[in-house]
């Protein structure tokens, strides 16, 4: 009784696994390919989960940052 709930459970989990060669799959490369993320993060401390502030093209601060620096 345990083997087939072992089975059972181990059959679920490998159900939720993407799998690499499938259409879905595929295409999420392809997209990824064309539109690249850029990941934005602060010019000096270089985090990336506070708040940042914009303070010219392509350069961001966060709020510590922003205060040393007098702005």
């Amino acid at each position: 009784m345990a083997h087939n709930s072992l089975h059972s459970a181990l059959s679920k989990a490998r159900n939720f696994i993407a799998k690499p060669n499938s259409k879905t799959q595929q295409l999420k490369k392809e997209k990824m390919l064309e539109n690249p993320q850029t990941k934005i993060v602060c010019n000096k401390c270089e985090k990336s989960n506070v708040t940042l502030y914009k303070v010219s093209e392509n350069k961001y601060l966060c709020k510590n940052c922003r205060q040393m620096k007098g702005e």
